[in-house]
């Protein structure tokens, strides 16, 4: 999906609809609806981007893993640790990409008893383009914002995840599967193996 804004367009869409006045009344309630609904509608961008590329949400935080745990290599049970998901999920999404040309398995040289994961020729030449026009389109993306907004934006994204954290640490909250930040490509990134790869089954 791409998102094509002309110089104006922004211009009024940041002058005119974000505007917000001073004296108005801050709602957290409101607030965190903004940014679930705000979430949900990126997912949507990014499943279709993915799509693409032949690859879920998932599949991707998968290959990135497995691609920077190079040159020491990543088993299975290190994959589902890093997305925090059962073994057994992640064995069936593994299996899946196996199928699919993505990955393969190669015995580790320095414990035989262990088998490292790898990305083939196919998963890293997809990988590499997915990467690149990701870039471009989050890009685009957020071209409604200026460049201190940006910059905001994020300190104020990693102050909210902070205090989630918190929370979670303190007991006050249930603990959420999150990705790396180095593998983090949706805003909240609950890697439910199963859900984001129900659609990739194969039928009858």
């Amino acid at each position: 999906m791409n998102v094509h804004w002309s110089e104006s367009d922004v211009s009024t869409y940041r002058i005119e609809t974000v505007q917000v006045k001073p004296t108005e009344q801050v709602k957290p309630a409101e607030i965190v609806s903004d940014i679930l609904r705000s979430a949900h509608r990126i997912r949507g961008v990014l499943a279709d981007h993915f799509a693409e590329f032949g690859l879920s949400d998932a599949r991707f935080a998968v290959l990135q893993i497995v691609r920077d745990a190079l040159p020491r290599g990543c088993t299975q049970t290190e994959l589902a640790e890093r997305l925090q998901q059962s073994e057994s999920s992640v064995s069936t999404l593994v299996d899946r990409m196996r199928a699919a040309d993505l990955l393969y398995r190669l015995r580790s040289k320095s414990d035989r008893r262990k088998c490292l994961l790898v990305l083939t020729d196919h998963a890293r030449e997809t990988l590499d383009k997915l990467e690149v026009c990701h870039h471009e389109r989050m890009a685009e993306l957020l071209s409604c914002y200026h460049t201190e907004q940006l910059r905001d934006l994020a300190v104020l994204l990693k102050i909210l995840d902070s205090e989630l954290s918190r929370r979670e640490l303190a007991g006050t909250d249930p603990p959420t599967p999150v990705a790396s930040a180095a593998t983090a490509v949706i805003p909240h990134p609950r890697l439910t193996v199963e859900a984001a790869e129900q659609s990739l089954r194969p039928t009858g």
